[in-house]
């Protein structure tokens, strides 16, 4: 707990975050406290037997040891963190952090902590992308999680590492079903009747070169005026509802199967609603329909189905 209150003190919440001597920290790696300890001997070796030699020795250790908590330190300083993108997902699948890295000169041994493990990467001058992986653990609202970022360059001796938190949430779906969920039922009868039917009569336009001879109105042609060529629309399809209430399982399985039927009428040209018990979605068509509709899975609160 004081280590969260300490680093929300140092490291708020950000989209940008540049590491400064307040940011960053520094302490002797697991090589480097063996290195104290060896020098430690040394020194106290040279003090025992008077050995000027043995003396100097000690000194030109810890002269270097300061040289490389200078340059351990100062291969992190400066370096300018910014979230570019992280895009809403469904359960399951990794939450994908992009991140744009800006320094002035060349990082050595830059290294990163995520879900998927451990990664290290050299940062040139200007701009690098770097992308970070996160699984959630539940729907809704995912806040991006602070990660670890450190560095024991040059010679390992020391870890200087921040923890920065960029951005906000992200919005996590429901889980898609393993299994495939049948589609056609959902679309209605009116639907299927209409695209079985006839276009429907529009309007009487004059004919053009190219137009069908059979759609001329013959009965109205004369010499003296030009001919009328019928014109159709499709009637319009009726939009398939996806209600709550008609599809079994319990609640998260009910959540699961809607979502994917929202993905795949969003991929069509047709128009689809959603009924849930807290609120409806009116009917659309599209990728804003879809991402509406699934946004609202998304927060919908959670059943005990045991009760």
């Amino acid at each position: 707990m004081f280590a969260k209150r300490f680093y929300q003190t140092r490291l708020p919440r950000s989209s940008v975050v540049r590491l400064t001597s307040r940011r960053l920290f520094i302490l002797p790696s697991a090589a480097g406290n063996a290195g104290l300890f060896a020098m430690l001997a040394v020194y106290l070796l040279a003090t025992n037997y008077q050995n000027n030699l043995i003396l100097l020795f000690a000194y030109l250790l810890l002269s270097l040891f300061l040289i490389t908590l200078l340059a351990s330190f100062y291969n992190l300083h400066g370096v300018a963190l910014q979230l570019l993108s992280a895009k809403p997902v469904f359960l399951g699948e990794y939450v994908k952090m992009q991140l744009n890295i800006q320094s002035e000169r060349e990082r050595f041994a830059i290294c990163w902590e995520d879900d998927l493990g451990t990664h290290q990467t050299e940062i040139k001058p200007g701009q690098n992308l770097v992308n970070l992986y996160w699984l959630p653990e539940n729907r809704g609202y995912f806040k991006l999680p602070r990660f670890k970022m450190f560095s024991r360059a040059p010679l390992g001796l020391f870890t200087v590492w921040s923890y920065p938190a960029l951005g906000e949430s992200v919005l996590i779906y429901p889980a898609l079903p393993k299994t495939e969920v049948s589609f056609k039922s959902w679309q209605s009868a009116d639907h299927e009747q209409s695209s079985l039917q006839n276009d429907v009569f529009s309007a009487l336009n004059n004919y053009q070169k190219g137009d069908p001879v059979s759609r001329v109105l013959w009965k109205k042609a004369l010499p003296e005026r030009p001919w009328q060529v019928k014109e159709f629309s499709q009637e319009k399809p009726q939009p398939m509802r996806f209600n709550y209430q008609a599809v079994a399982g319990k609640h998260e399985t009910r959540l699961s199967q809607l979502a994917a039927l929202v993905v795949m009428a969003q991929k069509t040209e047709l128009p689809f609603a959603l009924i849930l018990p807290d609120q409806t979605i009116t009917s659309g068509i599209g990728e804003t329909q879809g991402q509406l509709c699934l946004q609202a899975l998304a927060l919908q609160p959670e059943v005990n189905d045991e009760n």
